[in-house]
This record gives C-alpha cells, sequence and structure tokens, in this order.
C-alpha cells in the first residue's frame, strides 16, 4: 500500500466535497474514470478533514493502483496544480504523485 497525503486551502471557505468537486474541474475525463474506479473497487481508499478551512485528504493506494495513478498523472498534476494556485489555493502533497 502507498499512502498520500493532499493538504489544501481554497482562497474562500467551502466544503470539503465542494473544494474536491473544484479540483476534479480541472482533472481529464480519464483520470476521474479512473478514480471512482478505484473507489468501488478498492485500488484506493480516502478519509477526509477540514481544520480552519484547510482540507486534509490521506488516500491509501494498492501498488497497482498508485502505479497506474502516477502514469495517468504524469501531465496533468503540475498543469492543475498550476492553476489551483493561479486561483488563490494553496496545495501540498505528500509525497508528489509522480514519487508515488
Amino acid at each position: 500500500m502507498v499512502q498520500q497525503t493532499v493538504t489544501f486551502t481554497p482562497p474562500t471557505e467551502m466544503t470539503t466535497d465542494n473544494a474536491i468537486a473544484h479540483i476534479a474541474g480541472y482533472l481529464p475525463d480519464n483520470v476521474l474514470s479512473f478514480l471512482n474506479e478505484q473507489t468501488l473497487n478498492g485500488g484506493r481508499t480516502t478519509t477526509t478533514s477540514i481544520e480552519s478551512g484547510t482540507h486534509t485528504i490521506v488516500t491509501q493506494w494498492s501498488d497497482e493502483a498508485a502505479s497506474q495513478y502516477t502514469t495517468l498523472m504524469a501531465s496533468v498534476s503540475d498543469g492543475v496544480k498550476s492553476q489551483l494556485v493561479s486561483d488563490g489555493w494553496t496545495i501540498t502533497f505528500s509525497p508528489e504523485t509522480a514519487d508515488l
């Protein structure tokens, strides 16, 4: 299993569901389909929390799903992260998706 923690703070207060929906708007359909599929088949499990406007998402990936996700996000991660920063968000990944 591989664990990734994503921490982000939107520029305005919003629920975690709304924040995730905003981020999803920047992801291509094949990535969204993959995430949904992996959630349904147990390739990934996710917990979320929020404190003082900062959201934390911890995802446990199966080794196979992490490898596939790394490949899918190789040409996507930097652009999405840059767009969110342009929108006024702060966002960090530990480890970065390329390092899963």
